[in-house]
């Protein structure tokens, strides 16, 4: 249905094309019957024609452009195309040390809208305090296409939006302009929305209450400002979250995505940018490239190896360990490498495991080791292979953890048996959830956490059905629900095999292809920006990363509640709407953010008692 005049005169265009595919026929039967049409008639009729081919590019500049704009939470997804959404206020609640988000759509009612401008003032509290829009970032929302849909897809959209491009650059704080994927000023074509995502981070000292500010939106005809409340609790989250991550980055496809040399400065610092860009989003990547001590001939680690661009491998990971304070750390050991290191060079192994364990002890972050070489063994020499790798760990120290992936409680040709055999040299299983729940054996994962062992989630593909399944054409709240649904189950964190599995063109393809078929964003959760698309080169984050982020956030404040003496049989009382199990979770975002404002004010009158 036409909802502008400039669609419904563009409507006439295939009515009249018809007209002038007849015309020579009409001109052919009119003379024959002598009844040529005059001059007049024929002039009046190609003009319609004339103006049915080209009018619909002249009507936009003609027809005053209307601008219609609201603002939106974060977990609501808006199409290009859809109806304007949204509303002239919106409220936000936070914590203080927390990020906080929501969505400016403007849409084009009539004409193009030329040069738009958004921008978001600083927060003023009734008390006069303040949240300066340095606090505030803005990025524009491009989408890409989805040419199949993910298996059991709910979203049968061709266009999604989940690139996030900065309006600004995030290095050097400069505006960025004259690329092909320029965030602002923007067009916005007729009937068309453009959306613009906005995070605010709450600064840790920041005052209770309530702030004020208002977002402004700007194109050449019209000028809309709409207002904006935040509402700080009086709790503050930590620097670094209780719930734990291990998100890789490919170093490879790194490379080949830029085309640099991995032993180059320019890779090396091009990689830190994205290993930060995770730590910034509460995930922790796990494996630094370029903190791996070499191995010497006596199967020594070597630490003062100097990494070009950067430091040495121990300044390196006294960085990430230290100043940043991640929490883990990949002993770097693969099946293939050290070579033999279960046979012949198994001295050689354990002497550089063990120096890197020295160095770690030597700072006190023994405890953040973490082997991780056999991945989801489906067979019965897989599990032997890693129980023979449990055991070299073992004989090491019992403080490095055995980290396990589990695709499936059962094993081709055999049963739990198989597992059973890793049990005391695991220290960490990683589980995907839905096929043990589909299977009725979750109750082997609480038997684990009675052991004093850990137990993780992980995603892949749609395995983990009828729990959350992260692929862009499935729900937003997938992906934040996830840390919910752990803390039901009393899961400490989650792993994700990676984040920059590119397509060849991966600002256009999501789709990972397994099976004949499509899974759309899957191993992606950043995008790969350049100078020449972006103006720098470095990651850019998607809206699926933003909700990961919230979702860790959303961990934070059950773990806030449960640190303050309320039982975790209350906490999951309180969140059963929202989280209950693996098959009953909610879809409805609204539900999931006043449960969460519940929660944050029983906190709130937790501390005030």
């Amino acid at each position: 249905m036409p909802n502008s005049p400039l669609l419904a005169l563009c409507g006439l265009k295939s009515f009249i094309s018809v007209g002038l595919a007849l015309l020579p026929l009409w001109w052919r039967v009119g003379s024959s019957e002598g009844l040529r049409p005059s001059l007049i008639v024929f002039i009046c009729y190609t003009l319609i024609l004339v103006f049915a081919l080209i009018g619909p590019r002249i009507v936009p500049m003609l027809i005053p452009a209307e601008m219609e704009v609201g603002l939106v939470d974060s977990l609501t997804r808006v199409s290009r195309y859809a109806p304007a959404p949204g509303s002239k206020s919106l409220r936000l609640y936070a914590a203080g040390n927390e990020w906080e988000s929501f969505q400016v759509v403007v849409h084009a009612l009539y004409g193009e809208l030329k040069n738009v401008k958004v921008q978001v003032s600083t927060l003023v509290s009734e008390s006069g305090a303040i949240i300066s829009n340095r606090n505030i970032k803005l990025y524009r929302e491009f989408s890409v296409r989805i040419r199949r849909p993910t298996p059991g897809a709910p979203i049968d959209w061709r266009e999604i939006p989940d690139i996030l491009v900065p309006f600004k650059n995030p290095y050097t704080g400069e505006d960025l302009t004259s690329c092909p994927y320029d965030a602002c000023p923007f067009d916005v074509a007729p009937g068309e929305n453009q959306i613009v995502w906005v995070d605010i981070h709450v600064p840790a000292n920041a005052e209770p209450g309530l702030y004020c500010g208002h977002v402004v939106v700007r194109s050449e005809r019209k000028v809309e400002a709409l207002r904006l409340e935040l509402v700080v609790w009086a709790f503050t989250l930590p620097s670094r979250p209780d719930f734990r991550t291990f998100f890789l980055v490919d170093e490879w496809v790194l490379r080949d995505t830029y085309g640099l040399d991995v032993q180059s400065a320019e890779f090396m610092r091009l990689i830190r940018k994205y290993y930060l860009m995770l730590v910034e989003h509460h995930v922790n990547p796990g494996y630094f490239f370029d903190g791996i001590p070499e191995i010497g001939p006596n199967g020594e680690a070597i630490f003062d190896t100097l990494i070009p661009g950067l430091g040495t491998v121990a300044e390196n990971i006294e960085y990430y360990m230290g100043e940043l304070g991640l929490d883990l750390f990949m002993v770097p050991l693969w099946t293939d490498w050290p070579p033999a290191a279960l046979r012949e060079n198994r001295t050689l192994a354990r002497r550089y495991i063990r120096d890197i364990y020295e160095f770690f002890r030597g700072h006190g972050w023994e405890n953040r080791l973490v082997v991780y070489v056999v991945d989801e063994p489906e067979t019965l020499n897989n599990f032997s292979l890693a129980r023979r790798w449990g055991m070299l760990v073992d004989e090491i120290s019992p403080e490095i953890a055995y980290l396990i992936t589990l695709l499936d409680p059962y094993v081709k040709g055999t049963d739990w048996s198989s597992v059973k055999e890793l049990e005391g040299y695991v220290d960490l299983w990683v589980i995907l959830p839905g096929p043990f729940y589909n299977k009725g054996q979750l109750w082997r994962l609480s038997q684990r956490l009675a052991a004093g062992e850990e137990v993780w989630s992980y995603t892949a593909l749609t395995l983990n059905r009828p729990g959350p399944v992260w692929q862009i054409d499935y729900y937003p709240i997938e992906y934040r629900i996830f840390p919910w649904l752990d803390y039901v189950y009393g899961y400490t964190g989650m792993l994700y095999w990676c984040v920059n599995f590119w397509t060849r063109r991966p600002w256009r393809s999501v789709a990972y292809r397994f099976w004949g078929q499509h899974y759309n964003g899957e191993g992606i959760l950043l995008y790969p920006g350049t100078t020449e698309k972006v103006g720098f080169d470095g990651p850019i984050a998607s809206m699926r990363l933003k909700w990961i982020r919230d979702g860790i956030e959303d961990y934070q404040y059950l773990k806030t509640a449960e640190k303050l003496g309320i039982s975790q049989e209350t906490i999951k009382e309180m969140i059963s709407e929202t989280a209950q199990s693996w098959e009953e979770w909610t879809k409805n975002p609204e539900t999931l953010l006043e449960t969460r404002k519940e929660l944050a004010e029983t906190i709130e009158n937790t501390i005030s008692d």
